[in-house]
């Protein structure tokens, strides 16, 4: 099996390699709005999160506990009111990321979450809160905490399989392995390899009919083409 270089995958998509990457600053504040942007983006989608986001935001309802401690129909109104509409089903997700953000709070109540816990031990937590599955644990890690964690959506799971990176039968967290082994820790590189699948997954990379002889990954495939022509 072929190992997996990220350096080469960022350099062949024309992104910032390791190198460049390595004078990026790291999350300085760690904080629970942050988990909640993650949270609310994968729930919701980039541009009705954002438009969520700026009304909750400028209207205070991110200040400690204020979104926990309300409920639907408060929520419900507020967000009609700023010409917001969402359905009941995005609403009620939208309450329950507001529950698991206050879950992940510290004891004391302060907004630092996983402050002193190593990777593995916040990684078990998290997922140990309802609701919350193995890619949007990571994607909390790297995303909302600067942590060395590779979130393994639909997309970058068919790019390992296809350029033979891993078995198609490989688990989640063996998936996961492969990539977070390869950049050693380097949060930068990660973050970057995160966007680079998410986009090839998008245009080229596809569930069915794989659009690889436009990609600038193809010079990575195995001999004889993919591994697999249709993956979910």
């Amino acid at each position: 099996m072929p190992a997996f270089d990220p350096t080469t995958v960022l350099e062949l998509l024309g992104l910032p390699t390791e190198d460049s990457l390595a004078a990026c600053p790291t999350r300085s504040k760690v904080d629970a709005e942050s988990v909640f942007r993650v949270l609310l983006s994968r729930e919701l989608g980039a541009a009705t999160s954002r438009r969520v986001e700026a009304a909750l935001s400028e209207a205070g309802w991110f200040e400690p506990g204020v979104l926990a401690a309300s409920d639907l129909a408060e929520l419900r109104q507020f967000l009609a009111d700023e010409r917001i509409r969402l359905g009941d089903v995005a609403l009620a997700k939208l309450r329950r990321l507001a529950v698991w953000v206050d879950a992940l709070r510290v004891e004391d109540g302060s907004t630092s979450i996983g402050a002193g816990v190593d990777d593995e031990s916040l990684r078990e937590s998290l997922r140990a809160v309802k609701g919350l599955g193995p890619a949007t644990v990571d994607a909390i890690l790297l995303r909302g905490l600067g942590r060395a964690a590779f979130p393994v959506e639909r997309a970058g799971y068919r790019i390992l399989a296809r350029h033979g990176w891993v078995d198609a039968a490989a688990g989640y967290d063996e998936a996961r392995a492969v990539v977070e082994d390869a950049v050693d820790g380097d949060v930068a590189v990660l973050s970057a390899l995160e966007a680079a699948f998410e986009r090839v997954g998008r245009e080229f990379c596809r569930p069915r009919a794989p659009r690889c002889e436009r990609c600038k990954l193809r010079t990575l495939l195995p001999p004889n083409g993919p591994v697999h022509d249709e993956l979910d």
